[in-house]
């Protein structure tokens, strides 16, 4: 089994972009590829090249949805109540439909449905 990680920048710092791929043999993880400034393109090439040697599950940090109209998702009001209740500003918790938080949540989107179709 291959497990690949991305942690999604926005499009305009894809360069912020990292994946890793880790193989899992006899429940052992072996860190097998990373990539630092990964293209939309090296995501799909990686996965595409990953699933034909073995099962792929890729783990995606990005909003994959927001909430018709905008603010928070109810997932997101949980958490900025339990930030706030222990201590941490609210605006540590940013909504997907926020002015930079768009472009992300728009690109993991894009991606996540490519790598699902792919």
């Amino acid at each position: 089994m291959i497990i690949i990680g991305i942690d999604l920048s926005g499009p305009s710092n894809a360069a912020d972009t990292a994946l890793v791929s880790f193989e899992c043999r006899e429940s052992v993880l072996t860190l097998t590829q990373s990539v630092q400034g990964a293209s939309d393109a090296d995501i799909f090439q990686i996965v595409s090249e990953q699933a034909k040697e073995s099962n792929v599950t890729v783990g995606l940090d990005a909003p994959l949805s927001y909430n018709d109209g905008g603010k928070d998702r109810p997932s997101d009001s949980e958490l900025r109540s339990r930030i706030v209740a222990a201590g941490l500003r609210s605006g540590s918790v940013m909504t997907p439909t926020m002015t930079r938080m768009a472009y992300l949540t728009l690109r993991g989107i894009s991606v996540a449905h490519h790598v699902d179709a792919g």
